[in-house]
């Protein structure tokens, strides 16, 4: 993930988005290619949405996602990298969804407020997100799907 770190940091940047795309493609590559050593670790299927989405390839973080939704909601870290792939992909509603979820398995709340790609999400809601975290920390909800199935 050396490559990732190196896209993030000059993501977050002023003027290195650019910068940052061929570091983002490297990684994803050396992404793809563990992937195909390990399908369906969950470790790399997060770093992929978050990869993908980190470059504004939409279709392929949401197809992701959707080989994330059917192996299960029981990953913290993996709800966690949804929610900021969702938010990414400015879907705010999905973004609160799977955090939510994430918080649910034992995501902190202060790693969510401590990250760069939801800062946006962390100032225009912190209050409405604390109290929501709180309250999740005390309902017998059970991931994600329960959540979905609320709508």
């Amino acid at each position: 993930m050396t490559w990732a770190n190196w896209a993030k940091a000059l993501y977050w940047v002023e003027g290195g988005r650019q910068q940052s795309i061929p570091k983002f493609e490297k990684a994803i590559e050396m992404t793809w290619e563990d992937w195909k050593e390990s399908p369906g670790d969950p470790v790399l299927l997060g770093d992929l949405i978050d990869l993908h989405a980190m470059i504004g390839d939409r279709e392929t973080a949401l197809r992701l996602i959707a080989v994330a939704d059917s192996l299960g909601p029981d990953n913290g870290q993996l709800l966690f990298q949804i929610g900021s792939a969702y938010e990414l992909l400015d879907d705010r509603e999905a973004a609160l969804l799977y955090l939510g979820g994430a918080i649910r398995h034992g995501i902190p709340v202060a790693e969510i407020f401590s990250t760069p790609e939801l800062k946006k999400l962390t100032l225009s809601c912190s209050k409405q997100l604390r109290g929501w975290a709180a309250h999740l920390q005390k309902t017998d909800i059970k991931g994600q799907r329960h959540l979905d199935n609320q709508k």
